[in-house]
């Protein structure tokens, strides 16, 4: 499955995502209940990409559930 990833500057990259993989982390596919979520992924990333307007593509190698495991923060306390 191919997911785009806009910063907030506009600048986007297209990521490569098993959908299984998704699946497993989440439980449910990529849809509108994503959007403003932080996802922690770990992955190749190789500069430039097929499509103009992307800076390169990613290929999401494992999905961080929650986003805190891609370094190693602990939960924030609310």
């Amino acid at each position: 499955m191919l997911v785009t990833l806009a910063g907030r500057d506009g600048s986007k990259a297209l990521l490569v995502v098993r959908l299984e993989l998704f699946l497993s982390a989440h439980g449910r596919p990529p849809g509108p209940w994503i959007i403003g979520k932080s996802i922690g992924v770990r992955g190749y990333y190789e500069a430039g990409a097929p499509n103009p307007g992307y800076l390169g593509v990613v290929e999401v190698r494992e999905i961080l559930s929650p986003c805190h495991d891609s370094y190693k923060a602990p939960p924030a306390r609310t």
